[in-house]
């Protein structure tokens, strides 16, 4: 049997490494064929790109090449998936492939396009080059009104959090904090979806006199003013504008009919298949799951090992009893110095760690460790 997995990030290079040694016997006899299809050639540590921004690390720090990461007995496909056929079991990509079982792990995508004015005046932590732009205005900071605004639905949701308090410290290193007012906006009355996330950020917003505007929908930005303006018709002008945008799914997946009006796909939460369809299998970003369950790269992670052990299982003709009980972790850190850690799943309601240096020690091993846990070995 054929399984296609169409994604190189942190679910579909999980799913590929897991099977790969798995089903290593089988896939050595050619009993099976696994074939990794995405049209990235170098793989990104996503976090990295906020630590890149504040000028932590380089953002070569946080990349590998895609291949490098992938275990050998699988087949390895650099190219562009042009068409998913669900009917005829087809992937059009360099070629066609016929597959028996598909694996979709094409991640999401943040919309900098998804209001008027946006692109034009806004930077973004949340992809490489957005990064990259925001690293050298940070660098050349002279003070003014930093606003950070965040639209949903978005993946990461600690990411948001930790950018303004991180900015924070770092300002204060620099002596510019006195000169720099940071403004955060968030859609709901909180400042985070977690509300323990919410009760773990506000007494240091508070403490560190970051304004929290609640409840704000960015609507547009009004580029000659420099004015940010929500639905609401509230109006927060603006030195740097650093924006969280909407996400959506890839190009790929808003073409198929099955996807929502966002680009996602309906699926099952716990045997993670696409609905309708007992031979595919979806996970991370590319699902429609809403909250409790989150668009993060632990997600993902977690969510690979259930497919993997249902896929593996089943062309051994067992049975799939694998489910994906909702497993969540992040590292949120407060300074560059300290962190916490949040964890739950369905048995499990979220709790925050005591935050402090040496969780911050435990985050610091765990980027270095990510290149293992992408492998699958960890």
């Amino acid at each position: 049997m054929h399984v296609v997995i169409i994604g190189g990030g942190t679910g579909g290079l999980g799913v590929a490494n897991r099977l790969g040694r798995l089903l290593y016997h089988e896939l050595k006899r050619g009993e099976h064929a696994v074939t990794l299809i995405t049209d990235r050639e170098l793989h990104d540590y996503q976090p990295g790109y906020m630590f890149s921004a504040l000028n932590t690390h380089p953002m070569q720090h946080y990349t590998r090449k895609t291949l490098s990461l992938l275990h050998y007995a699988v087949d390895f496909v650099l190219a562009e998936v042009q068409e998913i056929d669900l009917e005829s079991k087809k992937v059009t990509a360099d070629t066609v492939y016929d597959y028996d079982l598909l694996v979709i792990a094409t991640g999401s995508i943040p919309d900098i396009e998804s209001m008027p004015g946006l692109k034009d005046t806004a930077f973004t932590f949340y992809t490489k080059e957005g990064a990259e732009k925001l690293r050298s205005v940070l660098a050349h900071w002279k003070g003014g009104r930093v606003v950070v605004t965040i639209d949903l639905p978005h993946k990461c949701p600690a990411a948001p959090l930790e950018f303004p308090l991180l900015l924070d410290h770092q300002l204060r290193a620099r002596g510019m904090r006195p000169l720099t007012d940071i403004v955060y906006t968030y859609p709901l009355d909180r400042l985070n979806v977690l509300e323990s996330l919410d009760a773990w950020a506000k007494p240091e917003f508070e403490r560190r006199s970051i304004r929290f505007e609640a409840s704000f929908i960015p609507e547009r930005v009004d580029v000659d003013r420099r004015v940010l303006i929500g639905i609401d018709k509230r109006s927060i002008p603006f030195d740097l504008l650093v924006v969280v945008p909407r996400h959506r799914g890839s190009k790929l997946i808003r073409k198929m009919k099955v996807a929502d009006d966002l680009g996602f796909l309906p699926t099952d939460p716990a045997k993670l298949k696409l609905q309708g369809y007992d031979d595919v299998y979806v996970l991370g970003d590319a699902t429609n799951l809403s909250f409790p369950y989150l668009k993060t790269g632990a997600t993902a992670h977690f969510q690979s090992e259930v497919i993997a052990k249902n896929i593996a299982d089943r062309l051994r003709g067992l049975p799939e009893t694998a489910m994906y009980d909702g497993k969540f972790i992040c590292f949120l850190d407060d300074t560059e110095k300290s962190s916490s850690f949040i964890y739950y799943d369905h048995d499990h309601p979220p709790r925050v760690a005591t935050t402090g240096g040496l969780m911050h020690l435990f985050r610091e091993a765990y980027h270095e460790l990510y290149w293992l846990t992408v492998r699958g070995l960890l």
